[in-house]
């Protein structure tokens, strides 16, 4: 394999990685939050869940700014081409993150507006759930472009059958994901209301993952499966069914682990089938941009790969800190956002 091919290959699966990071870490308190209205009633509860992700959120959100920066740097194109095209639905993304972080915030401070705030935070956790998965599913089932790699359709082109139906597992994903985590990090009823609700949202995962699974048949029937694809449906079919027998025995941080592990699968499963390409060209496949036309030069990439190698090691280091000073059950705070 010549170098740049290489660089090309590493930097697609490192930012798979990271992807894979921010969707298992911050899915959990997007879960958790969208989750909000049916785990908790009373006040308390609320502030024990938001306790829960407080210590974290802000962290688990440098996933995703470090898989966005590694994107543009390693396939510029890419990065432009999804970013215009998407624009309306990133857009509601980044105001659903900003109001978020707001109402995480003021939720404790602010008496005469909590319910504003409270649901700022559901709607705002809500949003980025379901369209993560919107927009993954129109880069896989392929998006119309020019010749100048821009993107030709509107806002209704993206919201097509197989890509919601793939916002729709997303957004069940990351459900499992925060009601596994509520259940591992609370007690007593609270607990138990999280293990109920993750056992609902199990049986609607794999309902969403099989319909998925007939719809890609259906508008993506020109692709071809391979040997890695098919092991990593293997692996997240394995980790649901684990999740429920782990919620049975009432091993929460078993369960959540094997949510995470169903989640990755799916990653799995789309970095898989998607090789070499990075936006699909419904129109003309000759359009496509793929590894080779849409990165960066050797130079780049390389520099890059230096970069990564000092930097992430700081993130990694910092992620399993936080972790390890935090873990346990929750306790009540007069402030969620900070622990």
């Amino acid at each position: 394999m010549e170098p740049l091919a290489f660089l090309q290959n590493t930097w697609y699966l490192l930012i798979g990685v990271l992807l894979i990071g921010y969707s298992i870490l911050d899915g959990f308190d997007l879960g958790v939050g969208a989750l909000l209205p049916f785990l908790a009633k009373k006040e308390e509860d609320k502030r024990a869940l938001f306790n829960a992700i407080g210590p974290f959120w802000d962290g688990n959100e440098v996933w995703l700014l470090t898989g966005g920066g590694a994107l543009f740097a390693a396939f510029p194109h890419v990065y432009a081409t999804v970013f215009s095209g998407f624009y309306l639905a990133l857009m509601l993304v980044l105001f659903a993150l900003i109001f978020r972080a707001v109402a995480l915030e003021f939720w404790s401070y602010d008496e005469k507006r909590k319910k504003l705030w409270e649901w700022a935070f559901v709607v705002g956790s809500f949003l980025p759930a379901l369209l993560y998965g919107v927009a993954l599913g129109n880069v896989v089932v392929g998006i119309p472009l020019n010749d100048k790699m821009e993107f030709t359709g509107n806002f209704f082109t993206l919201l097509r059958p197989f890509p919601l139906a793939v916002g729709l597992l997303g957004l069940a994903a990351i459900l499992l994901q925060g009601s596994t985590y509520a259940a591992l990090k609370t007690s007593g009823h609270l607990q138990e209301q999280a293990r109920k609700i993750a056992r609902a949202i199990w049986i609607l995962f794999i309902v969403l993952l099989v319909a998925t699974f007939i719809l890609a048949l259906i508008f993506m029937s020109g692709t071809a499966g391979n040997t890695l694809g098919y092991a990593a449906g293997i692996i997240v079919v394995a980790a649901w069914f684990l999740t429920r027998q782990s919620l049975n025995a009432g091993k929460d941080g078993q369960a959540f682990f094997m949510s995470s592990v169903a989640f990755a699968g799916l990653w799995g499963v789309v970095g898989a089938i998607h090789y070499p390409n990075l936006v699909l060209a419904n129109n003309d496949q000759a359009l496509s941009l793929t590894l080779s036309n849409s990165s960066s030069t050797q130079l780049t990439l390389t520099v890059m790969i230096i970069i990564a190698l000092i930097g992430m090691p700081f993130v990694i280091g910092y992620t399993i800190y936080a972790y390890k000073l935090f873990k346990g059950k929750v306790a009540l705070h007069n402030n969620p956002a900070h622990g």
